[in-house]
């Protein structure tokens, strides 16, 4: 059994993520939990009160340190290709980072084969659905001051969070970072009228 200690709860959410990150929200378990923080279950439940509030409070530790290394470049000030070429290469970089689990937190934790009713599935939905709303915005600003889109902001919002996943899963299954960079690139490119 672990021993009782007391870590500062920054580091008790950066260990948890890594697991949640490494091995997705339903597939992470307590004793996981336990092992790479060094904490005994009863010191887990007592800081955050359940699994599923420590999962969003690591969710929300994700958006601010990591998440950011993409969301940063959603900026309607680009035409709509360089704006979601930056995005999607921050997307890259983040699921490529050394010393973290490949791919995207969200798309691991809330993707294919978690049940559309769980709490992680809801947690990560809404956050998606946030970006999405983000994406389309900058798209919907870049087509209002010219830039000539190939599709509805609407679609292609969607179509770049699907690139998103994409390329996450592509990083988990070993795709280089340099071809993971020519997918954004492309995709990018996919998003304005040749």
């Amino acid at each position: 059994m672990p021993r009782t200690r007391s870590l500062p709860e920054a580091e008790v959410l950066e260990r948890a993520l890594y697991v949640f990150w490494a091995r997705g929200y339903d597939r992470a378990s307590i004793a996981d939990i336990c092992d790479a923080t060094g904490l005994g279950p009863s010191s887990i439940y007592n800081a955050f009160g359940s699994k599923i509030e420590l999962f969003r409070k690591s969710l929300a530790h994700y958006l601010g340190k990591y998440a950011t290394l993409a969301t940063e470049h959603l900026d309607d000030a680009f035409h709509a290709h360089e704006s979601m070429r930056n995005y999607l290469r921050g997307i890259v970089r983040l699921c490529v980072m050394p010393n973290t689990p490949p791919g995207c937190l969200l798309m691991q934790s809330g993707g294919a084969g978690i049940p559309e009713d769980s709490e992680a599935c809801a947690a990560t939905n809404e956050i998606k659905t946030v970006l999405t709303q983000s994406i389309r915005n900058v798209l919907e600003a870049r087509h209002t001051a010219g830039d000539t889109l190939s599709a509805s902001p609407g679609t292609l919002a969607m179509f770049v969070v699907a690139t998103t996943r994409g390329i996450s899963q592509l990083a988990c299954d070993g795709v280089s970072e340099d071809e993971l960079l020519c997918v954004a690139d492309h995709a990018a490119m996919s998003c304005i009228k040749q």
